[in-house]
């Protein structure tokens, strides 16, 4: 019988915790000492490394852990060089596409910052790519090892040397700082999976297109964050941003749950699916709901009174809003639950799809009320294109569910 409140939950919440505890507070402090306007430019800058990352990283840590398994060691690590080169010419490709941005001044922006952003992408790269090898390998400690020295680095990094003046600047330096720390610790660990003198041959066309096939999904779940910053920056300007950010850095505690409860019964959910014990299947969907219902209550109300008890008047709006940011992520917690069941019957593409063209449409729609924009009518159009996924999502789960039972 499956038991979600079992040690290794409290083991894989236990480890999240820790590895994001140190970030999340410190963010929660970096918004108090900012301010909002400052805050709200972080944002922008915090947005601008995670698309990086996910150019750069050229989808290493997710194609690892499919070859990991249907590769030999010869050949994951070719592909592992291979992909590495690619990062690297990529991350060449972003130099010269920021600096001839900044050349010919199409966009404000501080090309310093961007380029060591670019360069601890790299590091981060590396790591990501080490991170797969010990959770494909079953080396939890190895993982949080790992994890534990770019969150702790970085972040003590960044509070000792913090300065509104120049914050951007040494939050950049922080990052590179970390990257390459998590990079010396964790690559000797994985060396065996990385030797430069094998001789096998990989399909680098093979490797390319299977690579490139995750991009349309990471890219897109990026979409509709990007969208609201930069709408929000563009129109209502840097301050609300701040305050937009604090609101969804306490609601993010929500999908951080959602996502390890799913890491912890990933296992138990592929076994029924296997078994096409779809009651089953049912059952741990039922007792997941549940265990979201007091995180849910928790993050709303515990939010508020944080914001009010801890923030001054600067960051009011931020507990005001809280609610709706409450209300627009419902619908995405049960995306997350759900898509599971179509990676396992391999119809990732039709997740992809749906992610894309919802989140693009969600884009045109706050572009063509860009006159009216306020941050409340953005999370109603956020709840709106979250329940349209959850109802794409959750049809075709039925539907598969169905025919696999049926067949």
């Amino acid at each position: 019988m499956f038991k979600i409140l079992s040690p290794n939950f409290f083991k894989f919440l236990g480890s999240e915790v820790i590895t994001r505890a140190f970030p999340f507070i410190v963010t929660l402090y970096i918004a108090s000492l900012l301010g909002t306007s400052l805050f709200g430019e972080f944002i922008i800058y915090w947005t601008l490394a995670e698309v990086i990352l996910i150019i750069v990283s050229f989808n290493i840590q997710s194609t690892t852990r499919v070859y990991f398994f249907t590769k030999t060691k010869d050949e994951l690590s070719k592909i592992a060089f291979f992909q590495l080169s690619i990062c690297i010419l990529l991350s060449l490709l972003l130099f010269i596409f920021f600096f001839l941005i900044s050349y010919l001044q199409l966009f404000s922006f501080n090309l310093e910052v961007a380029a060591i952003i670019i360069l601890a992408s790299i590091f981060r790269s590396l790591s990501n790519y080490a991170l797969s090898i010990f959770q494909c390998n079953k080396k939890p400690n190895y993982f949080l090892i790992t994890n534990l020295t770019y969150v702790l680095i970085n972040s003590f990094t960044l509070l000792l040397f913090l300065n509104p003046q120049n914050f951007l600047f040494v939050w950049s330096i922080s990052m590179l700082i970390s990257a390459i720390a998590q990079c010396l610790v964790s690559l000797p660990k994985v060396i065996n999976y990385l030797d430069i003198n094998n001789r096998s041959s990989i399909n680098k066309a093979e490797v390319l297109s299977f690579t490139f096939f995750y991009y349309p999904q990471t890219i897109s779940w990026m979409l509709k964050p990007t969208f609201e910053r930069i709408a929000i920056i563009s129109i209502l300007g840097a301050s609300y941003l701040g305050q937009y950010g604090l609101a969804t850095q306490i609601s993010s505690m929500l999908l951080l749950f959602a996502g390890v409860i799913n890491l912890v019964t990933l296992p138990d959910l592929n076994k029924t699916l296997l078994e096409r014990n779809f009651d089953q299947t049912k059952r741990i969907f039922r007792k997941i709901y549940l265990l979201l219902l007091p995180s849910i209550a928790f993050v709303l109300f515990g939010g508020i009174y944080f914001i009010d008890n801890y923030y001054d008047y600067q960051y009011k709006y931020s507990g005001e809003i809280l609610p709706l940011f409450v209300l627009s992520i419902l619908p995405h917690l049960m995306v997350i639950v759900k898509t599971p069941v179509l990676y396992f019957f391999e119809d990732s593409k039709y997740v992809a799809f749906s992610v894309m063209l919802t989140f693009a449409l969600y884009g045109i729609c706050i572009y063509l009320i860009q006159d009216f924009l306020t941050i409340e009518r953005i999370l109603l159009l956020a709840f709106l294109a979250n329940t349209v996924l959850m109802i794409a999502i959750e049809t075709k789960v039925i539907k598969k569910m169905k025919m696999n039972k049926d067949g």
